[in-house]
């Protein structure tokens, strides 16, 4: 299930369902699919082992990748997208797969699921992509044609949070902390531009490793800036929670003091391009094209977005201070870690495994 931001109050919602295959097996594909999707047997112990192993797999993700729950739950007060994820994920997920299993139906969830099946797997939601050597283009649509899928299904879409400025915590047995704050670009006037991987670059290599990684111990900090103007800042396996968040609430005073040298200037850039153009597999660059044609992201937008980059100036990156200092006041905060850090800040809510 993948989720993907259009704008900040739109989404798209996919279903992605992958196969590879020599030539001669294509027509295999359909086979299978119509097999899971439409044949498949749901056997009470073996959905209740599964559920089982789903909890814990997602208890022991919530503690062992706290920053990555932090960041999205943050982030799902500031745009739809990081609203729907967090409800399906991190927390929440863990509370629903538990609430599945204290009330197991098997029943119930066949219902479910024939449902969801009716929903999902219709031929006006579909999209079909095909990576393949010229050659085979025609043979493999041909045989794709046997995939099963209802003609027409109009759903609704998921209801996603208000916007707010909360701080939350969710106390795990551990005795290091994962701390995350986030705020949108449009709530302060602002909007996406190509400066936006450049300012991330610099404040990831520069202020946060400083500050919250050498100086404060941290494993790790991270700073995410998306197209839906959202930005996060989070900090990984970190030994402070009040410590962080003074850090993260003081990056304007250092974006204001910003004064590189024209060479180290010039290593940001080249280092934030590096982003935009990496090595990958034919199967991702196709999903990569699929993620653009769906979200409108067009060639000429890219090559803007480098342009923007490549000429962008000290002052475009000192113009980010504004945002940075009024930052706190429009911004949700969360923590997953250590309750005796936990404690020593003013969190509205505090939760617990």
């Amino acid at each position: 299930m993948q989720f993907i931001g259009t704008s900040k109050e739109d989404y798209l919602a996919m279903l992605i369902f992958n196969a590879s295959s020599l030539p001669e097996n294509v027509e295999k594909i359909p086979e299978m699919f119509n097999e899971i999707v439409y044949s498949s047997k749901y056997d009470s112990k073996l959905i209740k082992q599964t559920l089982a192993q789903m909890i814990n797999s997602q208890r022991m993700g919530i503690i062992g990748n706290g920053m990555g729950v932090a960041m999205a739950s943050a982030s799902s007060e500031h745009d739809a997208v990081s609203s729907i994820t967090s409800n399906i994920s991190g927390y929440n997920k863990y509370v629903a797969l538990n609430a599945i299993m204290d009330n197991f139906n098997i029943q119930d969830l066949k219902s479910h699921f024939k449902a969801i099946i009716e929903k999902v797997f219709a031929k006006n939601r579909a999209m079909l992509t095909i990576t393949s050597s010229e050659n085979n283009i025609e043979t493999t649509k041909e045989a794709l044609k046997s995939i099963k899928l209802k003609k027409k299904y109009e759903a609704n879409n998921l209801e996603r949070g208000q916007d707010g400025t909360s701080k939350k915590a969710l106390v795990i047995p551990a005795q290091i902390s994962y701390n995350a704050i986030a705020a949108n670009l449009g709530d302060f006037g602002m909007e996406y531009t190509g400066t936006a991987p450049l300012v991330s670059h610099i404040l990831r290599y520069g202020y946060l490793w400083d500050e919250v990684r050498v100086k404060g111990g941290a494993y790790g900090a991270a700073i995410q800036i998306t197209r839906t103007g959202t930005v996060s800042l989070g900090s990984y396996r970190d030994p402070n929670v009040v410590n962080t968040y003074s850090n993260f609430k003081a990056i304007g005073e250092y974006l204001d003091e910003f004064a590189p040298t024209k060479a180290e200037f010039t290593n940001y850039i080249i280092g934030a391009l590096g982003g935009f153009d990496k090595p990958v597999s034919v199967r991702i660059q196709a999903s990569t094209a699929d993620l653009n044609y769906l979200t409108g992201l067009t060639k000429k937008e890219r090559i803007s977005r480098k342009k923007e980059l490549v000429r962008a100036k000290i002052e475009d990156v000192k113009g980010y201070s504004k945002f940075f200092k009024e930052f706190a006041s429009k911004s949700s905060e969360y923590t997953v870690g250590c309750k005796a850090k936990i404690d020593e800040y003013p969190f509205d809510e505090i939760k617990s495994f």
